[in-house]
């Protein structure tokens, strides 16, 4: 056992002479053997006889020791990630998941959850068949299929199995519920990967985890899927001047590298999503890696009609909602948006107290959708005139639409406040909207010029000065120049020797910025004229639609249509009862189906 020498000794011996010292110091030898010799410890006291118990000397000992050991253990936790034996347990994360101040021990714990933890697999059960409104894509898919399923009919005349399908498309077509049908059709592992959680915070944890993915999905013998949700977060194009720190580009190159890695016998489907190809770099989309690139587009009428009716299947619905005439009301919509609107339509069926949805429901669904919600308490608070003046700039435009005959058609106008705006009216998209003609574009700039037009005039004859709104009216005007600055130098649709104007720029010459502007400002001002001499003409038509939408404050496509022509503001309460009687006989005769049905059986 080691002694240290008492503090007190040097107390003693401080400022005594040499003969002095080596008395006293052995007199403390001769104290500190008889203290052993009595199973005792020397205590600090030198002079006196006083010893203590050897067993609370070596407990404090040990406490020493073991504070020493506990801070060392700590020390090495907190740096290192160190935990032997478990002894401080698992940390409590924050509430936000983030740990505020990365240290050496979180690096450490995450790049071995990184490298240990496997991505969820799954076996989904979903089929071709319970994705709706495939159209054209569903033949390009049963190939993919057929592919992983008779590998070796392909095998015998060299073909090779595709490594990977692109699935581009606008979001909510249903990109991610085709990765897990095509699992589901082949039988095969399902590998969900949201590409935005790919890459951690530290470097090398992104290819770390793609390394296990792939390791995993080639462990199974019956083949795999991977499905990459949203790639163009991780694979985006590595450009050389770009300001971006070289170490993410490992987590793309390791992908790039495991796609290259598939041999002849792997039965690995890589299916990845995007909304944005034309962002991903070149090296993912050449062949050899992703093969095959899938364009999934909006919904056709078909479609559509094929999307709503399983949506409603999936409700208590009323069996006379015609699917198809709200199919032709949906152009542009997706699955997403269709279900969206369907549920909206069962929200408001139940708020109402009714056992089914309704086909007023959807109606009252899609306006939702499009317009947002409607905020009728308002409605009384907005003055009478700021109602006409609203009503008379969406009759305008309304009356323009109809009378130079665009393309796309009127789907509502409501003076009802929906998301803080009072006046709104909706236009339905186009099928295909592919090529768009310069008379196409100036239409558009007419109609959006005919409710200001509209304001200025109705208004100056109505209440004796102009009471324009200053909203509509800046909006439509700042639209209209964008639109025509855009015909003459993005597409070059000038006239004469302002065509062409592509290469003209902010910073070109000033006699070539003042030939576009002089051409921008001609067709605005050719444009004003040709709508503001519509409406004039027109008046008359004008303050009938704007009767009509005070009136009955929401008026569809239809209702507008028959006022137009009828050229009167009781065209739509006619409507409404013809449509009225139209859909109770249609009603009763399904009822009629159900009773001979229920007979015959």
């Amino acid at each position: 056992m080691i002694i240290k020498k008492p503090a007190k000794v040097d107390e003693i011996l401080q400022g005594k002479g040499p003969n002095e010292k080596s008395i006293l110091m052995r007199f403390y030898d001769l104290g500190r053997q008889e203290a052993l010799s009595r199973g005792k410890v020397w205590s600090k006291n030198v002079v006196g006889d006083n010893v203590t118990n050897p067993i609370w000397y070596n407990a404090s000992k040990l406490t020493y020791f073991g504070v020493v050991v506990f801070f060392g253990l700590y020390l090495a936790h907190r740096l290192f990630g160190l935990n032997p034996l478990n002894l401080f347990g698992d940390e409590e994360e924050s509430e936000d998941g983030d740990d505020d101040t990365p240290t050496i021990g979180t690096a450490a714990k995450l790049m071995k959850q990184a490298a240990g933890n496997d991505e969820p697999v799954e076996r989904p059960d979903t089929k071709f068949d319970d994705v709706k409104g495939l159209g054209e894509v569903r033949e390009q898919l049963e190939q993919v299929k057929d592919y992983i399923m008779n590998q070796s009919k392909y095998e015998k005349i060299g073909a090779g199995l595709p490594r990977g399908i692109l699935l581009s498309g606008p979001p909510g077509v249903g990109k991610t519920l085709l990765g897990r049908a095509i699992a589901g059709e082949c039988g095969v592992p399902f590998y969900f990967v949201a590409s935005s959680t790919i890459d951690g915070m530290y470097v090398g944890t992104g290819a770390k985890r793609l390394t296990k993915l792939f390791k995993n999905a080639r462990s199974h013998d019956e083949g795999a899927v991977i499905f990459f949700d949203e790639l163009d977060a991780v694979g985006g194009k590595r450009t050389a001047g770009a300001s971006i720190n070289p170490y993410t580009r490992l987590t793309i190159n390791k992908l790039l590298a495991e796609m290259d890695g598939f041999s002849t016998s792997d039965k690995v489907i890589v299916v990845a999503s995007t909304n944005l190809p034309g962002v991903l770099d070149e090296a993912l989309t050449r062949s050899g890696r992703f093969d095959q690139h899938i364009k999934i587009g909006r919904p056709t009428k078909e479609d559509r009609m094929e999307i709503l009716r399983y949506y409603l299947d999936k409700v208590a619905s009323d069996t006379s909602i015609d699917a198809e005439k709200w199919a032709k009301v949906l152009a542009g919509a997706v699955g997403a948006d269709m279900e969206k609107i369907v549920n909206f339509a069962a929200f408001i069926s139940a708020k109402r107290c009714s056992d089914i949805v309704e086909d007023e429901d959807i109606k009252v669904g899609i306006l939702r959708h499009y317009m947002g919600t409607e905020q009728r308490g308002r409605l009384e608070g907005i003055p009478e005139i700021d109602l006409k003046v609203n009503a008379y700039h969406q009759a305008g435009k309304a009356v323009c639409h109809h009378l130079i005959k665009a393309k796309g058609e009127l789907n509502t106008i409501t003076i009802i406040p929906r998301n803080g705006v009072s006046g709104k009216s909706i236009y339905k998209q186009l099928e295909y909207t592919d090529n768009m003609t310069r008379k196409d574009i100036l239409n558009q700039v007419k109609i959006t010029l005919g409710g200001p037009i509209a304001e200025q005039i109705i208004t100056t004859e109505v209440f004796g000065v102009e009471n324009q709104s200053d909203g509509n009216r800046a909006d439509a005007y700042d639209y209209a120049k964008k639109t025509v600055r855009r015909v003459v130098k993005e597409f070059g649709m000038g006239v004469g020797d302002k065509q062409f104007m592509f290469h003209v720029h902010d910073g070109a010459s000033e006699y070539l910025n003042k030939l576009c502007e002089d051409e921008i400002q001609r067709i605005l001002d050719d444009v004003y004229k040709e709508t503001k001499k519509m409406i004039v003409e027109n008046k008359k038509l004008v303050k009938i639609l704007a009767e009509a939408v005070l009136e009955y404050e929401t008026v569809s496509g239809l209702e507008v249509e028959q006022v137009i022509l009828r050229k009167k503001a009781s065209a739509v309460a006619e409507l409404r009862s013809e449509n009225k009687k139209v859909l109770d006989e249609r009603r009763l005769k399904m009822k009629e189906n159900q009773f001979v049905d229920l007979e015959k059986k």
